[in-house]
């Protein structure tokens, strides 16, 4: 019998290598022991992904399953032998240097943890350097760092084609200004590059030398060309005209305060006897130099009836009625309001309104009355101004007291 030396390879059972599901490397064996079937890996499929390497057949053919050791095998061929009572049933051997050597797999290990990649930073190097990647996690949770170097400077490109005729550029001139004596000349472009506009800063010169000492010129001949007497306590003022040597002046004198009150004159001759005259409602039962003064009640009566003797409040816009004649009428709106003035009153009967809040009154006629005022100002001025609407005749009513525009 040919000399057997035992090499372990990996090995499970078909449900631990099925879990576990391990990538083998290219060449590397692995054994299901209860089924006694086997694969090879090729460093890139999982176990699950692998087809099982079964064959039987003789020299040269590399998989051999039989009962007995295979005649004449290569180097390199494995032999499953299929024997169910022999020592050698159910084991595996490779033919290596004129032996068969017993792949004996070991136990299959545990699944690993999953290992996890992520990139940390990427840092561009000097030309010339050398790329490097840094792991600063851990062996199952790498953050590779990647330090790649710039490459060469490229060749010059070839000269590109010469490109349009641009827009004719435009030069004008903005603002000219004198800077200080000794100061820096600016020019600063306010436009575009394309359509400039120079601002020039320009410093003034230092001053010059003192110049020679001219001649004597002429003598001035002055004259007095009128003098006018100003408003008292006004200020005194002299203007002159004409160029020299010929001018004149002109002088504005205030008139002085007015003086004290004079004596009282004398008692002048007695007059002649007065002449009375009087009016409605005032009445004369006696003569023009001996008169007897009356009153007639009526008119007396109908002209108190004109003086306004009641007030009411109003807090919105409001229409005037008959009933409102000789009356104050107070806006207590703080917001604008219209006050419209109807036809109702008769002439000589007047109604007045006070803008006691803040909202300004605007008076507005209705159909047959019309309203005038002077300057056609229809609006109360401000808070607390008082206006009268008295008619004055047939549908014609006077706007009058503290109105506005």
């Amino acid at each position: 019998m040919p000399a057997i030396t035992s090499i372990r390879f990996r090995r499970g059972t078909a449900a631990q290598w099925a879990s576990t599901n391990p990538v083998l490397s290219a060449g590397e064996m692995g054994l299901e022991t209860d089924t006694r079937k086997f694969k090879f890996g090729n460093g890139t499929l999982q176990w699950n992904s692998i087809s099982y390497a079964s064959a039987v057949g003789t020299k040269g053919e590399g998989f051999l399953i039989s009962e007995t050791a295979p005649v004449g095998p290569d180097i390199g061929d494995v032999w499953y032998c299929n024997d169910t009572t022999g020592d050698l049933a159910g084991r595996s051997f490779i033919r290596y240097d004129g032996y068969w050597v017993e792949i004996n797999p070991g136990t299959l290990g545990p699944k690993g943890d999953t290992g996890t990649i992520a990139v940390g930073t990427v840092t561009t190097g000097s030309p010339g350097s050398s790329a490097t990647i840094t792991n600063v996690g851990t062996a199952s949770s790498a953050t590779l760092n990647f330090a790649i170097p710039r490459g060469d400077v490229g060749a010059t490109g070839a000269t590109g084609s010469t490109g349009s005729t641009g827009a004719a550029a435009t030069i004008a001139v903005g603002t000219t200004t004198t800077g200080a004596a000794g100061s820096s000349a600016i020019v600063a472009n306010s436009g575009t590059s394309g359509a400039a506009v120079f601002n020039f800063t320009i410093p003034q010169g230092a001053t010059g030398a003192t110049g020679a000492t001219g001649s004597t010129g002429p003598a001035n001949v002055l004259s007095v060309s009128g003098t006018t007497t100003g408003a008292a306590g006004s200020s005194a003022s002299v203007t002159v005209s004409g160029t020299s040597p010929t001018q004149s002046l002109a002088f504005t004198i205030p008139r002085g305060d007015t003086g004290a009150t004079g004596s009282t004159g004398s008692t002048g001759a007695q007059g002649p006897s007065g002449v009375i005259a009087v009016t409605s409602p005032i009445t004369n039962s006696g003569t023009s130099t001996s008169a007897t003064i009356g009153i007639d009640q009526t008119l007396l009566a109908i002209n108190m009836k004109q003086v306004a003797t009641t007030v009411s409040d109003k807090a919105s816009g409001y229409t005037i009625l008959a009933t409102d004649e000789n009356s104050f009428i107070r806006s207590t709106s703080a917001t604008a309001v219209t006050m419209t003035i109807a036809n109702v009153l008769a002439i000589g009967e007047s109604v007045q309104f006070i803008q006691f809040g803040a909202g300004q009154i605007t008076f507005a006629a209705s159909a047959g009355a019309t309203l005038r005022s002077v300057d056609n100002k229809l609006k109360s001025n401000k808070q607390y101004s008082v206006v009268a609407i008295t008619c004055v005749a047939s549908g014609e009513y006077l706007v009058t007291g503290d109105v506005a525009a």
